[in-house]
């Protein structure tokens, strides 16, 4: 079964060629989070997720990815790499071809919105195999690859709260 994962923009704007360059200045670090625009909250270790029913079938975690030292724009699209992680061992892994990196503001930085994290949906095909997951602590890995080789990766350890 071939894996998939998902990925949605919401309510993001491409910014003027200033704001464009404020967001690629730097070097490449990855920020995951929850959350959208003002309310993003950058996930840490131990931080409590949700799981959700990810839009093209099975399930996953909700993030946000902020960006600095890449690239933004339509013109440049990226990989993005989301792999979820129990004990060491992947539980799901997905590439994402062909996004682009949007300027949300000079202060934020670049944003990728909407990221599903997904568990294989081989091992978790139904709610019920996810109740297994349930107080576990899962990593969840996203990396973005730009065609100039720009690359960055950030993970976060989290506890999966599932749902009855």
């Amino acid at each position: 079964m071939a894996q998939r994962a998902c990925l949605f923009l919401l309510g993001v704007i491409a910014c003027d060629s200033p704001e464009d360059d404020a967001c690629a200045a730097g070097a490449p670090v990855l920020t995951l989070g929850v959350g959208v625009g003002s309310d993003f909250e950058p996930l840490e270790d131990g931080t409590h997720v949700g799981v959700s029913t990810a839009p093209q079938g099975g399930f996953g975690v909700p993030v946000g990815v902020r960006t600095r030292g890449f690239e933004i724009g339509t013109e440049t699209l990226v990989e993005v790499d989301v792999t979820t992680e129990l004990d060491g061992a992947s539980i799901g892994q997905y590439r994402i071809g062909g996004v682009a990196l949007l300027c949300e503001s000079h202060a934020v930085g670049g944003t990728i919105p909407g990221v599903i994290v997904g568990f294989d949906p081989a091992v978790y095909p139904t709610q019920q195999e996810l109740v297994g997951l349930n107080g576990r602590i899962v990593t969840l890995k996203v990396t973005v690859d730009a065609p100039d080789g720009t690359s960055a990766s950030e993970a976060a350890g989290v506890i999966v709260d599932v749902g009855g």
